[in-house]
């Protein structure tokens, strides 16, 4: 009955933002099919095989469930050591008799992100499959960088770029909330993940020579005054 969930899982992977071809379902239906209709007998060898690929493939799921399928570290952060055992995870789901695919699931990030983005998802899949194809590309994506995300019960800092605001978060708890400066959509605020290892209060901060040049040099053709009204002043390479 586990192998028949976990093939069950495999072929709806689509469901949880994982591509489906990673995990073969379609060849291991045809390997459980085939023993069971088997009318001469399956030996200990056919039997083996069926679990080594079912066990391979479920493995391999349950690692994305985790912590996403991308591992490029140019387009992912580095990832944080886990002691997430993947194989320990698999043969806890088989010993709970009855739960067995809930078990398999509970390796998905609990963030509040996450969970809404799946339910919300899953509901789609339901109810209008022509938008659910549309959006799969790009919901699929939002569900692979929420599994990079710190744990829950982490301490880190996330900027909501369209909010204007940073958040400070503890475990599922925001804890500080700060507003921030972010870039127009023809200078776009740079994402990324990264480990923070300083931080610098009441930073000094100089305009860049882009920003000199494309957006104030312009409106002090216009007033000359503008920049002292705004509290900034200009030196020239010698110092004056």
């Amino acid at each position: 009955p586990a192998g028949e969930q976990a093939v069950n899982l495999l072929r709806h992977a689509g469901r949880y933002g994982l591509p489906q071809a990673c995990y073969y379902p379609a060849p291991l239906r045809q390997t459980l099919d085939s023993l069971a209709q088997s009318s001469g007998g399956v030996s200990a060898g056919q039997r083996a095989r069926a679990e080594y690929r079912l066990t391979v493939a479920l493995l391999r799921f349950v690692g994305h469930l985790r912590a996403g399928c991308v591992t490029d570290t140019l387009l992912r952060p580095a990832a944080a050591p886990s002691d997430f055992d993947a194989a320990a995870h698999v043969q806890a789901a088989l010993l709970d008799e009855g739960q067995f695919t809930e078990q398999v699931l509970r390796a998905q990030p609990t963030s509040r992100s996450y969970v809404r983005l799946l339910a919300a998802w899953q509901h789609l899949l339901a109810t209008d499959t022509a938008a659910a194809r549309r959006l799969a590309l790009p919901v699929a994506l939002n569900l692979e960088r929420l599994r990079w995300e710190p744990r829950p019960d982490s301490l880190y800092l996330v900027v909501n770029i369209p909010a204007y605001t940073l958040h400070v978060v503890r475990g599922a708890r925001v804890v500080s909330a700060r507003r921030v400066v972010v870039g127009q959509y023809t200078t776009p605020t740079p994402q990324l993940y990264s480990r923070i290892t300083w931080l610098q209060a009441a930073p000094e901060w100089c305009v860049p020579r882009s920003i000199a040049t494309q957006e104030m040099l312009p409106q002090l053709r216009q007033n000359p005054g503008c920049l002292a009204k705004r509290g900034i002043r200009v030196y020239s390479a010698s110092g004056r």
